[in-house]
């Protein structure tokens, strides 16, 4: 009896694991429909130079696209796709070599979405791209258009001479071009023939009071203003013995710092007044960075015992300070020519300094970029100067720079450094928008920085 109840119990099972096993067979082999549409943007796609960007296509009714063939290409050129899927794997041949290993289908081919994700975007790639999906019966193509705008805004002020002065606005990259529009404090449009646009750059603006009034469409990017000033000595010690202060202070409180509506971004000697004694935090510090002299000295040590996983990190260290309101000052001694010679050959003299927000990410796979949190002043040696914009922004400043100054301007939320050897302005980041807290971050490359308090 007992083995009769077993039996009956197994061929039980057995039916209901072969019903399964029929079941999934059913719905794994259920053909695709014979007649579908394809559903991409009704506008174009923005995107910046060097950027990523995914033209969107997906399949409707949504059913698995794998046994399909997918093309995508170029209007123009349809027998040399950017990229051609079929017999479940991207090919090789025929492909437009341009877009060789910068494009890739990254929306899920298993649930009807057949995205281009293009890597490393130029101005050749704008235009409109064809979304062409096939099978033995059918086929179903979309148009997609893509435009590329250009690269930040870059101004630069410098001394035209007879009283005059030289501003510069420049970008790069875009399609079409913009408007250009210069006005004064009055709000007053300004038409000046010696302004010229050519090659995507705005060129040579002589004013001699300046306030700009700029507005760009940038949806997707942080917008960088640059302000380079050039002064003479003369003009140093004649702004030295003229420059005009605003202070505010409580009676229990000899403290004297210039308010923010005084506050000259282009007078180093007004920026100074807001110093701060900062400190770095070495439970902060990458692993082969050392902190020393009381939290004053940040130095990459080259140690194979300190190879360890944080080496992912970025090679920097934060400070104990942060900063979310006010004005605050500091200054960095970047080079020191006796420590130069002493350790040149342990390798290129780099470094950077400004500010993280609190919450960035410090893995060295996130970019220290003002998108992600960072807002920097770089320096490597063969290639100059340049604040860390996507892409970086060259800046001009002399190779023997060795002492920085950083101005945290939290209410006008900008960013600015100063040449603290000449007393002078070297740019302002603007639009520092945050709503966390900043602190002061310090990178060392091969070569010692250290923090300087003293007034």
């Amino acid at each position: 009896m007992e083995t009769n109840r077993r039996i009956t119990r197994s061929g039980v099972l057995l039916r209901v694991l072969i019903l399964a096993a029929f079941t999934v067979t059913i719905t794994a082999q259920k053909p695709a429909p014979e007649v579908f549409t394809l559903t991409v943007p009704n506008g174009p796609i923005l995107t910046r130079l060097n950027a990523s960007v995914t033209l969107p296509c997906e399949l409707s009714p949504i059913f698995n696209v794998e046994p399909l063939e997918v093309r995508w290409y170029r209007s123009e050129n349809s027998n040399s796709p950017a990229l051609l899927y079929k017999d479940h794997k991207i090919q090789e041949t025929p492909v437009d070599p341009r877009y060789r290993g910068r494009v890739s289908l990254t929306g899920g081919l298993e649930r009807g979405n057949v995205s281009l994700t293009l890597e490393r975007v130029t101005l050749e790639d704008r235009g409109e791209y064809v979304c062409h999906v096939s099978n033995e019966r059918w086929y179903e193509k979309a148009n997609v258009s893509m435009n590329v705008t250009g690269s930040a805004p870059v101004l630069s002020v410098a001394s035209g001479g007879g009283g005059q002065v030289n501003v510069t606005c420049s970008s790069e990259g875009w399609s079409p071009q913009p408007k250009l529009t210069w006005r004064n404090k009055e709000e007053t449009e300004i038409k000046n023939e010696q302004v010229l646009f050519t090659s995507g750059a705005w060129k040579e603006a002589f004013i001699v009071t300046l306030v700009l009034s700029l507005v760009l469409l940038s949806a997707l990017s942080t917008v960088v203003c640059i302000l380079l000033k050039h002064r003479d000595q003369m003009k140093l010690e004649q702004n030295k013995s003229e420059t005009k202060l605003l202070f505010k202070g409580t009676e229990n409180s000899q403290e004297k710092r210039p308010v923010k509506e005084g506050i000259n971004l282009e007078d180093w000697h007004q920026v100074k007044a807001f110093k701060e004694n900062i400190t770095m935090d070495e439970n902060t510090a990458h692993s082969d960075i050392r902190v020393t002299q009381e939290g004053k000295t940040a130095q990459y040590i080259k140690e194979k015992e300190t190879i360890k996983s944080s080496i992912q990190r970025h090679p920097h260290v934060l400070a104990n300070q942060s900063f979310g309101s006010e004005q605050h000052y500091w200054e960095v001694k970047v080079r020191d020519e006796t420590v130069d010679k002493a350790v040149g050959d342990c390798g290129q003299l780099s470094w950077y300094v400004g500010v993280a927000r609190d919450n960035a990410k410090r893995t060295s796979t996130v970019p220290v970029t003002p998108l992600h949190g960072f807002w920097t002043l770089f320096y490597e040696e063969g290639k100059g100067f340049h604040v860390n914009t996507d892409p970086p922004t060259s800046v001009h400043v002399r190779e023997d720079l060795s002492m920085v100054g950083v101005f945290l301007d939290c209410e006008n939320q900008s960013l600015s450094f100063y040449n603290v050897d000449t007393e002078s302005h070297i740019c302002t980041l603007c639009n520092v928008v945050t709503s966390h807290k900043f602190l002061p971050v310090f990178s060392p490359g091969q070569h010692p920085i250290t923090i300087l308090n003293e007034n």
